[in-house]
């Protein structure tokens, strides 16, 4: 085989590199959709979602508290990104394996700004007391520090803004009842179809100015229910195989009997 000396070594260093370059990142972030209507095969999410944020609009508050769960790789991540666009909010991102401790979850909380949207990926994965906390922060904006040790120990109550909490989940089951009850929405995101995933595809291409190549349509069912539906498993029109009779043998006593 010739070598393509077409392809100069930089390319073909970038397609073995482990990390992408920002050329790649900016084409990734491009195709996130950016609003609910954008975002294709969970028609029933985003239609629910849609009405818990025109709600917080109208009342002009910040939306409830939101549960995504669901196998990776489904959504929920730009999910989160498509509340804060729709509410015009910043985005703060973070994982539950990342706060093992109180004090993470309180440096993280008392940051936020009003309206302000964090989602916390991975919920399921957060430590025993920080999800105590996060209690407390989710249902009345306010987390308790605790400074000191031993006799010396004094909780300083904590004021923070008006936040909306967007967890992610793999494993719903996981998660304790008491932090499930404080989310004002649960979603629960499906597999996507044939016809979703194509039409994903098909967007995906146009924004990168890629062809598209839609697919071939499948084969008829009829020939192999019509193959099945013989008795001699031919279709309508083929020759007819004959059928072989047993043959006979003798018993013992003579009498003639079927092999």
């Amino acid at each position: 085989m010739e070598p393509m000396s077409h392809v100069s070594d930089e390319d073909l260093a970038a397609l073995v590199r482990p990390y992408a370059d920002p050329a790649e990142r900016a084409a990734e972030s491009m195709l996130r959709p950016d609003t609910l209507a954008e975002f294709e095969g969970q028609s029933r999410v985003s239609d629910q979602l849609g009405l818990v944020l025109e709600a917080a609009r109208h009342r002009g508050g910040v939306p409830d508290h939101v549960l995504l769960s669901g196998p990776p790789g489904l959504g929920k991540t730009t999910l989160a990104m498509i509340i804060a666009s729709e509410m015009n909010a910043p985005l703060r991102i973070s994982s539950g394996p990342a706060i093992q401790h109180a004090g993470d979850l309180a440096a993280i909380l008392s940051g936020l700004v009003e309206g302000e949207v964090f989602f916390l990926d991975e919920i399921h994965r957060m430590s025993r007391p920080a999800e105590e906390m996060l209690y407390l922060a989710m249902e009345d904006f306010r987390v308790d520090v605790v400074v000191g040790e031993g006799p010396r120990r004094n909780r300083h109550p904590l004021e923070i803004p008006r936040f909306t909490l967007v967890g992610a989940t793999t494993r719903a089951g996981l998660l304790p009842g008491p932090l499930r009850d404080r989310f004002g929405f649960t979603a629960q995101l499906d597999f996507y179809d044939a016809a979703a995933l194509e039409h994903i595809l098909h967007r995906s291409a146009e924004l990168l100015a890629v062809p598209w190549i839609p697919s071939a349509p499948s084969r008829s069912p009829a020939a192999p229910a019509a193959r099945l539906a013989s008795p001699t498993g031919c279709s309508a029109g083929c020759a007819t195989t004959p059928r072989f009779e047993p043959m006979a043998r003798v018993t013992r006593d003579g009498r003639p009997g079927r092999a």
